[in-house]
């Protein structure tokens, strides 16, 4: 079971494309300030907008140090496998 802080992390764009630095900057923050679990795509809207590669992507940049709860998606099938690696 899970336990502690986790957060939905948003995914930043910048012209319309994953801003990756700053999704690698929210990561360590996170892990910097001690929240428990990170929820890569989870809840705050952009998984729609992105495609398979980076859903994957982002969930691969956000799973850093175990801090990792799981993906969202807006298909439980999708998030199965994106989740899987």
């Amino acid at each position: 079971m899970f336990a502690g802080s986790m957060v939905a992390l948003v995914t930043p764009f910048k012209d319309g494309k994953v801003d990756w630095p700053s999704l690698e900057a929210l990561v360590e923050f996170h892990i910097k300030n001690g929240t428990n679990g990170i929820v890569p795509c989870g809840t705050t809207g952009e998984s729609a907008t992105l495609d398979h590669k980076e859903h994957h992507e982002v969930v691969e940049t956000s799973d850093q140090g175990g801090q990792q709860a799981g993906p969202g998606h807006r298909r439980d099938r999708v998030e199965l496998h994106c989740g899987r690696g």
